[in-house]
């Protein structure tokens, strides 16, 4: 008796759940076109710092190659001096062409995602691609930013300043290229790898139930 009055209850329930679905495919597509829409938002904000970052670049190498080519004197206060000012911007120079070329590469991926021409498998393969191509840049800064300072602190002379002035200088000049890199990758770009990421997550769950 107790069995068939159980088979009853969950007959009515599943009636109801049928005629009253949790969520209504308004609220659905609802959901579905806000989360694509947050996701075009943070996919535009990081097209942004791509771009800004290529144009930078570019005006770093404008300004360097000339003034590699041609030292002026007040730079410099002997031939060794000037050599090394030399080797500095040709550094420079290098690596902002090698910056240029990465970044290139890595904003045209960036705007090869399509949220809406392209599934949430591939906008979530693709955003994994972008997030390890942006961890491993940030391997890349973190040894461009100890070579640099290793000229830097050649060049000016600080090898020959005492030992507690090249303590200071080196723990100032760590401390600052630590923040400059935590603000711009932890506090910009990946926070907005991360919130594309859950919107991703949300988005599957939702295509899928």
């Amino acid at each position: 008796m107790e069995l068939n009055e159980l088979k009853k209850s969950w007959n009515v329930l599943d009636n109801q759940t049928d005629q009253h679905p949790l969520v209504s495919e308004e609220e659905m597509k609802r959901l579905i076109a806000a989360g694509k829409t947050d996701t075009r938002q943070k996919l535009g904000h990081l097209n942004l710092w791509q771009r800004t970052s290529l144009y930078v670049g570019i005006v770093m190498l404008c300004l360097i190659i000339p003034i590699c080519l041609w030292t002026p004197d007040w730079m410099a206060d002997g031939e060794n001096s000037r050599q090394r000012i030399i080797c500095l911007l040709a550094f420079l120079a290098i690596s902002a062409i090698a910056g240029l070329i990465w970044d290139w590469k890595t904003y045209r991926w960036l705007q090869s995602i399509q949220v809406d021409r392209m599934s949430v498998v591939e906008v979530s393969r693709r955003m994994i691609t972008f997030r390890r191509c942006m961890r491993n840049e940030v391997i890349g800064a973190c040894f461009w930013v100890v070579i640099f300072n290793a000229i830097n602190f050649w060049v000016m002379g600080y090898h020959q300043a005492p030992p507690a002035t090249q303590v200071l200088v080196i723990a100032l000049l760590a401390a600052a290229d630590i923040l400059i890199i935590y603000i711009l990758y932890k506090k910009v770009m990946f926070k907005y790898i991360n919130d594309i990421r859950k919107n991703i997550e949300e988005l599957k769950d939702i295509c899928t139930e």
